[in-house]
């Protein structure tokens, strides 16, 4: 997917999820390619965990479950379109695709999932439209004489995402880095100087210096 207003495009390899033991799902784990002219940076975006390429962060906001393609039954076979697809038959005219109502997406009172189907003629003008709907037991129709079932919805799982240019992320991650190398420099320090301690134990009372060559001064 390019953006044009950051001048990259952003590329998913992959999309995991994270679920609990009842289903629900708790993180998306994406593999993502980030191209700007003939350089790329590639890495995983999670919940708290943003990709970081440069300047770029890819925040990860959720996933949707898209259709992406259907499969017909007919007396011929089994057609596979995609939307805009379309295949001519005998008689000239084509079965075109038209449209895909995505699942929880509302058209006209009617809800996804819904394929559109179109029936042209040789000049191109439409002649017929017929809607199949699964959610609501509508998977046949006839189309110009021509008996469709709606065998499968192809589907694919995307991802959404938040990217922005942030210049300043660079300098938060060096803090961080130089924070943490103080916080490992000082413990360090503070366990030599116990290492110390313990080696120069004094033999009198805690706390209190004792000087073995001092001079009795009368008391016992």
């Amino acid at each position: 997917m390019a953006i044009p207003p950051l001048g990259l495009s952003l590329h998913l390899d992959k999309i995991d999820l994270t679920t609990s033991p009842t289903g629900d799902v708790l993180d998306t784990v994406s593999a993502l390619v980030v191209r700007r002219g003939t350089g790329s940076s590639s890495g995983t975006s999670r919940l708290n965990h943003p990709l970081i390429a440069g300047s770029t962060v890819v925040y990860p906001r959720g996933y949707q479950q898209v259709i992406t393609a259907v499969r017909l039954l007919t007396p011929g076979g089994v057609l596979r379109l995609e939307p805009g697809d379309s295949t001519q038959l005998p008689d000239g005219r084509r079965l075109v695709l038209r449209g895909i109502l995505q699942p929880e997406e509302e058209r006209g009172g009617l809800r996804g999932p819904a394929v559109f189907l179109g029936l042209v003629g040789p000049a191109g003008q439409q002649l017929q439209l017929a809607v199949l709907a699964p959610g609501r037991g509508s998977v046949r129709a006839t189309i110009g004489g021509l008996p469709v079932t709606l065998e499968r919805l192809e589907d694919r799982l995307l991802g959404r995402y938040d990217v922005h240019r942030d210049p300043g992320v660079l300098l938060v991650l060096l803090g961080a880095a130089l924070l943490f190398a103080g916080t490992l420099w000082a413990f360090g320090t503070y366990v030599a100087g116990q290492g110390r301690g313990r080696g120069a134990a004094p033999a009198g009372l805690p706390g209190v210096p004792c000087d073995p060559t001092a001079e009795d001064d009368g008391y016992t």
